[in-house]
């Protein structure tokens, strides 16, 4: 097994170092704080005219819920979790959205 027979003992001595203050500089995590928000890939995108977010070549179309709409070229945060979910935010706020097939889907009656 790797770490037996001294291999970690080995990193250690060639790469450890006293750390440069000795204050701990670590954040609590805030109540109602979720992890999966922070340990995520966010990409800014802009919203289309018809109200469909594109990225990673999938296509969400942003569906009319709780929060307002965002206007067209409106700039929305696509967030992946690390389980792959998507969530689509504007100021903030989570959009709801349904992706689709652009060859496969008639998404003229959807907003």
């Amino acid at each position: 097994m790797v770490l037996q027979g001294g291999f970690v003992d080995k990193l250690n001595k060639k790469f450890a170092h006293s750390p440069l203050a000795e204050e701990d500089f670590h954040v609590p995590l805030q109540p109602g704080q979720d992890l999966r928000d922070i340990f995520c890939v966010d990409t800014l995108r802009s919203v289309g005219r018809d109200w469909v977010v594109r990225d990673d070549n999938r296509f969400f179309q942003l569906l009319r819920g709780h929060t307002p709409l965002p206007r067209a070229q409106s700039k929305v945060t696509v967030r992946r979790w690390l389980d792959e979910s998507i969530h689509i935010l504007h100021r903030g706020k989570r959009l709801e959205y349904q992706e689709f097939d652009p060859q496969q889907r008639d998404r003229r009656n959807v907003v």
